[in-house]
């Protein structure tokens, strides 16, 4: 059920930022007064949902960081008791990965990125459509094309640094080690990052013009006046539906590892059993060979 909600609620994220790219056109007066209308609310709407995400992501976090430190510690304490016995083993701990939470945390630290970028996405959208002067709308603009750049290249990256990119490493490893079934859905959303990388791949320009400005600000200027609005939503309109796939994977993707995790856990509790077994047989020997239940202290 909750998977269900949660890919229901992207796609229609996706959905929205879909229309609301296509109906923006270069001239603010072709939008109609419902039509922006209905483009404000749904930037709204996106900047509510991912704020409230962002936030849920947060305290996720900080629980999943102290239940991790509860388990090494539980795993530290039992180590130490058992080895001191001598004769307990610690069956199937060993390469044991139910308390790695390294996957689960990679995976909040993903969803989170894609958190931020839809929402610039949207704030940057809605500076435009509010905007009272020409230049607030060129700022808008620049700004969209400083989050494609920036976001595609945090996510996926260029040239031979895409390897180590957390697409391709951080979440093609959970996916080969884990989840085999979904590699052709990773596989695909790496084609269309790898078709789009000719159109973003200008982005850079118009970035380090934004972000850095120049020693001669002409160059600024220029680049501003040649700015269009209609070019640049076509532009990263591809990017912003790249981005909300990726959302709804990682999140159907958190859920295994979630589940995974918990499943763990029943067998972190059954060896915790087996151990406990085990120390009750040592002391029963133990009493068994002195004679004296006084003597053993456990």
């Amino acid at each position: 059920m909750q998977k269900q909600l949660i890919l229901e609620r992207t796609t229609n994220i996706a959905s929205n930022y879909m229309y609301m790219a296509e109906e923006i056109k270069t001239d603010k007066k072709l939008i109609s007064a419902e039509t922006k209308r209905i483009l404000l609310e749904t930037t709204a709407d996106i900047i509510r949902n991912y704020s409230k995400e962002l936030d849920e992501i947060s305290k996720s976090d900080k629980i999943v960081i102290a239940i991790e430190s509860n388990v090494a510690q539980s795993v530290e304490n039992y180590q130490e008791f058992t080895s001191s016995i001598g004769d307990v083993t610690l069956d199937g701990m060993d390469n044991s990965r139910f308390f790695d939470f390294s996957n689960l945390n990679n995976l909040s630290k993903y969803r989170m990125l894609i958190g931020f970028l839809n929402l610039d996405f949207a704030v940057a959208s809605r500076i435009y459509l509010k905007a009272q002067f020409q230049y607030e709308e060129i700022f808008s603009i620049r700004q969209l094309y400083v989050i494609a750049n920036e976001g595609y290249k945090r996510i996926f990256n260029f040239g031979s640094c895409r390897k180590k990119s957390m697409w391709v490493a951080e979440i093609g490893r959970i996916i080969d080690n884990d989840f085999p079934e979904l590699k052709l859905k990773h596989e695909a959303i790496i084609s269309r990052l790898e078709e789009y990388e000719p159109t973003i791949s200008p982005f850079r320009d118009i970035r380090d013009l934004s972000v850095h400005y120049d020693t001669e600000p002409i160059k600024v200027y220029n680049m501003m006046i040649e700015l269009n609005t209609e070019k640049a939503f076509q532009e990263i309109k591809p990017f912003m539906s790249i981005i909300n796939d990726m959302y709804s994977f990682i999140n159907v993707l958190h859920e295994m590892v979630l589940e995974q995790i918990i499943a763990g856990n029943l067998k972190f509790t059954r060896v915790f059993a087996n151990i406990n077994q085990q120390v009750e047989e040592y002391k029963n020997k133990m009493i068994d060979s002195s004679g004296n239940e006084g003597l053993i202290e456990v």
